[in-house]
């Protein structure tokens, strides 16, 4: 991510299953208060749009234990990084779902 918008243009996966997205956000949830700022652009990226597919936030997932948004000044530290890890959005989901990496 480079600002506010994903680095690449690959869409790997595109959910709107409410189910889904419910386990996504639970897999997201932040502690309060900054946790320093990676150096690297972070991957893998989610693009967050809505219904009528505006974007409503680009989120960094840095070393699979913080995350960033433009909108914030430093990452965000994860309250489980171990359920994004064996979750939403990792490689290993993606895999589950038929979406290989390189």
């Amino acid at each position: 991510m480079d600002g506010d918008r994903p680095l690449g243009s690959t869409v790997l996966l595109d959910i709107s299953d409410e189910a889904d997205l419910a386990e996504l956000k639970q897999a997201l949830a932040i502690l309060d208060g900054p946790c320093g700022h990676c150096m690297c652009f972070g991957e893998p990226t989610l693009e967050l749009r809505s219904n009528q597919q505006e974007r409503l936030a680009v989120l960094s997932i840095h070393h699979g234990h913080s995350l960033r948004c433009a909108a914030w000044k430093d990452d965000a530290e994860l309250i489980d990084e171990r359920r994004l890890l064996t979750g939403w959005p990792t490689m290993a989901c993606l895999a589950a779902r038929g979406i290989l990496g390189e």
